[in-house]
């Protein structure tokens, strides 16, 4: 059986999900840039400048300043501070979703495909850098090492297996040690 996660990130557009969050967000304005719902208390320059991206066509969303990439359900668990579960079932209650019947439970069932976690992915490659890096807490804010990092994560929302899931990580790690000038023997 799919999980509330998953189902509600399947439901949700992320544009209602960041309307939800206080960001008052159109269709039309979704491509553009915006205020990072968080930015005043987590942003260095206050939430001043705008760095939140939305991307309507992988219902996702980028953060540029918070270095973290957000689906509906966990722009919501993180703004009202819930886990995603709960922000889930917080979604899924918003829109009045039924379960599915035996049937459809059944069907999905006999699918043997688990979804990549895409989040743990993102934090593998940080805790790779901090790894290779003995400067990553402070480089990762240079832009031209936060710029290959940020264009390695924007690549995220298309890694749907676990055979996609283990090219991009071993591309993404090379692609930050030729960023962080760092060798393959030592690695």
């Amino acid at each position: 059986m799919r999980s509330n996660i998953t189902v509600a990130n399947e439901r949700i557009h992320i544009v209602e999900a960041c309307n939800m969050v206080g960001m008052n967000v159109s269709d039309a304005s979704a491509s553009m840039k915006q205020y990072c719902p968080f930015g005043e208390i987590f942003h260095a320059d206050g939430g001043r400048s705008k760095s939140f991206r939305i991307f309507s066509d992988s219902n996702s969303a980028y953060c540029y300043a918070c270095s973290e990439y957000f689906d509906p359900v966990l722009l919501l668990a993180r703004y009202k501070d819930l886990s995603k579960k709960d922000a889930a079932l917080f979604l899924l209650d918003y829109i009045n979703y039924r379960p599915e019947d035996a049937e459809s439970r059944w069907a999905s069932l006999l699918e043997d495909t688990v979804p990549v976690d895409q989040d743990y992915l993102s934090e593998a490659l940080k805790v790779f850098c901090s790894g290779v890096s003995p400067e990553w807490e402070i480089r990762q804010f240079d832009r031209d090492v936060s710029d290959p990092f940020n264009r390695c994560l924007k690549l995220l929302p298309m890694v749907r297996t676990d055979e996609d899931a283990c090219k991009w990580l071993s591309v993404s790690k090379q692609v930050m040690r030729n960023t962080l000038g760092v060798s393959n023997e030592f690695v």
